[in-house]
């Protein structure tokens, strides 16, 4: 829980001997570039606002300024232990201390060429998500029941990405995509969130057809996804109707006002 102190604890240390012996100019490059991540750190919590990300989403760009800076941040950190190691090296008659420094540090460097070296293993292996066939066909189905009604749809990013490809963007409500998607303001992807990781309730879709104006939705869930069998169960208690796509691959259930 307090790895990140012990790393900015490191890291002081790592300053502090820089400074104390002489050695500034050698990091003058990583300090200059170290200050310019700060600045920017600042001015973007400060100044700028992400309104139009999903909540989750909002700090992505800062915390890939923070971990920018803690890749600048990794020589000072280990000049600590190359200060601390040029010591006891220096040092005469002090076998047990190297015995147990070169024991660490062997250590240390077979368990990092361990982990980074290249593992293929079927059970770890992962691609991500992509759009596939079912999608498509999921997306081609939701247009052909809707019978040109308005509607809007809960899913996952994939279908929404699939319904671009087959239909562009033809429909918004509200200046945002028909398809729940984690941009613009006030749109319907936490809707989906809630059915999908907590409770597909009609309350939930009403809620989201609110917002909308529409009285009709619909709401896909992928066999893949973590929570499909308890969305899956509660969907079918609560929806209107429902189609299944290749075999339960995808499941579109139906809800009308």
């Amino acid at each position: 829980m307090n790895k990140s102190w012990f790393i900015i604890l490191l890291i002081l240390f790592g300053f502090l001997y820089i400074v104390k012996y002489k050695k500034v100019t050698l990091f003058k490059n990583h300090f200059l570039f170290i200050t310019i991540l700060l600045i920017n750190l600042l001015i973007t919590k400060i100044f700028i606002s992400f309104n139009m990300q999903i909540n989750y989403e909002k700090n992505i760009y800062s915390d890939r300024i923070i971990f920018m800076l803690i890749i600048i941040l990794l020589p000072i950190l280990l000049s600590t232990f190359y200060f601390w190691f040029n010591k006891i090296i220096k040092k005469k008659k002090n076998y047990k201390e190297k015995i147990f420094f070169t024991i660490l540090t062997t250590i240390i460097i077979t368990t990092s060429i361990y982990f980074s070296y290249p593992v293929y293993n079927k059970y770890k292996n992962s691609k991500s998500f992509n759009v596939t066939t079912t999608d498509i066909k999921t997306v081609q189905l939701i247009e052909k029941d809707s019978n040109q009604e308005p509607y809007i749809v809960l899913s996952n990013q994939m279908i929404g990405a699939a319904a671009i490809k087959e239909y562009g963007f033809s429909h918004y409500y509200n200046d945002n995509f028909y398809y729940s998607m984690p941009l613009g303001t006030d749109n319907i992807y936490q809707n989906y969130l809630n059915m999908i990781e907590i409770n597909a309730t009609k309350e939930e879709a009403v809620k989201a057809m609110n917002n909308a104006e529409v009285d009709k939705l619909y709401f896909v869930v992928n066999n893949y996804w973590h929570s499909a069998k308890t969305a899956l169960k509660q969907a079918y208690k609560t929806s209107d109707g429902n189609i299944i796509v290749d075999n339960g691959v995808n499941t579109i259930f139906i809800y009308n006002r």
